[in-house]
């Protein structure tokens, strides 16, 4: 007789376990409030038109009740973007300055692994939706994404974005969908706050054989995408991306930044921002020779003899390196720092 107790109680725990996804590692990388990533711009993922684009990753959040983004890509006239808001993880795009839309959105708990990917194919067309590996739903309404220059970010958005604004979202397959309807652009920043594993962006629309049975498979390197499809991924030891470049070469970027927080350098100096004035502070032992500002694309801003307080309220939001040259060490430490 105790056979089937046991049988009922293993069925049980199964479908306990399936309803949720996991990751491989309890690990992934944490993001708190001022940590980011920011990819530069390339012709291989912004900078022109898409019309097939996976976007794909597992993530966890501390809460999901404000709003906060995970990936985005674009700005307020044409964007990819991922992000939680009000208990839902939410997954779309626009184009027009936001006069064609689509967004899909799921109901989430906090605390807790899940495996999203959105899938766009305009040739079909079709605009799909995965959760934990599974089809949500589809819209034959896709567009391309034309070039879309406002910038690529993990953790937050790099520039002005727009935003799924339908009072009413339809209930539509297993989630629910709100087309042609955004809000006007906005700049703030929504810092993510929890962990993903696995993120990476296709330049291909994925199948669903490939998404599901793939998602616990953590890239390591480029040679899992030959043919260049492979755009961008968080590397296995969670310490930097690696996206395609302009010239179809695979570069890295440096990883979390726990930007605008005083921050050891070299045991002694730190490097932070105080309503918009750079702060440096370091012993007297440290002299700070000079100061010089790039953009995140290497474009030198600023180039100063040391006073302690430099203003950069002139300056666009984004990101910037800070590099400073010390005097008597002959020596140059780097930071980076966002202004938004």
């Amino acid at each position: 007789m105790k056979t089937p107790t046991i049988r009922i109680t293993f069925i049980f725990y199964f479908i306990i376990l399936t309803m949720f996804a996991q990751p491989p590692t309890e690990g992934g990388t944490e993001f708190s409030i001022g940590d980011l990533i920011s990819v530069p711009s390339s012709t291989n993922i912004n900078l022109m038109i898409v019309d097939t684009r996976t976007i794909e990753t597992y993530f966890k959040v501390d809460n999901s009740n404000d709003r906060q983004i995970i990936y985005e890509e674009g700005g307020a006239v044409a964007a990819f973007s991922v992000f939680v808001e009000s208990g839902y993880i939410n997954v779309g795009t626009h184009t027009g300055s936001g006069s064609n839309s689509i967004y899909y959105r799921k109901a989430i708990l906090n605390d807790t692994w899940y495996h999203i990917a959105l899938v766009l194919d305009h040739s079909a067309p079709a605009l799909e939706f995965y959760f934990n590996g599974v089809i949500q739903d589809s819209t034959e309404d896709a567009f391309s994404i034309p070039s879309h220059s406002g910038g690529i970010g993990l953790g937050y958005n790099t520039g002005s974005l727009r935003y799924p604004d339908c009072a009413t979202w339809t209930n539509s397959g297993s989630s629910q969908i709100c087309i042609n309807d955004t809000t006007s652009s906005e700049s703030n920043s929504y810092f993510f706050s929890g962990h993903l594993w696995g993120f990476r962006v296709w330049d291909t629309a994925r199948t669903a054989v490939e998404i599901d049975t793939n998602k616990d498979i953590l890239i390591t390197d480029t040679s899992t995408s030959p043919g260049n499809d492979l755009l961008l991924f968080l590397d296995d030891d969670f310490n930097s991306v690696t996206y395609l470049d302009s010239n179809d070469i695979y570069q890295s970027t440096d990883f979390v930044l726990e930007v605008n927080k005083p921050e050891v350098l070299e045991a002694t100096t730190r490097v932070y921002l105080n309503n918009h004035l750079l702060q440096i502070e370091t012993l007297n032992t440290n002299i700070v020779n000079s100061v010089k500002i790039y953009s995140i694309n290497g474009k030198l801003i600023v180039d100063k003899q040391y006073n302690e307080e430099i203003n950069l309220s002139s300056l666009s939001k984004g990101v910037y390196i800070v590099k400073l040259n010390f005097e008597n060490q002959n020596t140059t430490v780097q930071r980076k720092i966002l202004i938004y």
